[in-house]
């Protein structure tokens, strides 16, 4: 997966704003852990982002709660029936699929680098993903991802 991840990023010259160090992090993070299983696409996930893009992105919002206060589980709960571990990453910005995805993996200003965790998670089986506009941000992809 890291060296996939070398070529890509050399092809594409997508790392113009992403430091040697924070690319160099990543691709550590992505050799030493086993590669998380491709996800099942699902329909209520998808409902789900969607949902959130069209409630927060009028009102120029990001956050994981909706404008109503429930949370991605609650909200994912509204589209199917979902027990187990959940999550959701943002991207804004980004228009391209594979720039999403290099956002995805650098996960430049978070901390904690919970989207890449996200996308690394052995017990993610489900996933979902929206694109739409956010009026203060612009672009805005939505992932969801479940364990059951």
């Amino acid at each position: 997966m890291a060296t996939k991840l070398r070529k890509a990023l050399r092809k594409e010259k997508l790392v113009i704003e992403y430091t040697a160090e924070v690319i160099k992090e990543a691709l550590h993070d992505f050799s030493v852990k086993k590669p998380a299983p491709l996800l099942a696409w699902d329909q209520g996930l998808f409902l789900a982002c969607r949902q959130h893009i069209n409630d927060l992105g009028p009102r120029g919002k990001l956050d994981h709660k909706g404008s109503d206060g429930k949370t991605v589980f609650e909200r994912i709960n509204r589209h199917g029936k979902y027990r187990g571990m959940c999550g959701e990453s943002f991207v804004i910005g980004k228009e391209r699929p594979k720039e999403v995805v290099l956002a995805l993996i650098i996960d430049l200003n978070n901390s904690s680098k919970q989207n890449r965790r996200a996308m690394m998670e052995q017990k993610f089986i489900k996933g979902a993903v929206c694109t739409g506009y956010n009026i203060k941000y612009g672009v805005w992809t939505v992932f969801a991802y479940t364990s059951q």
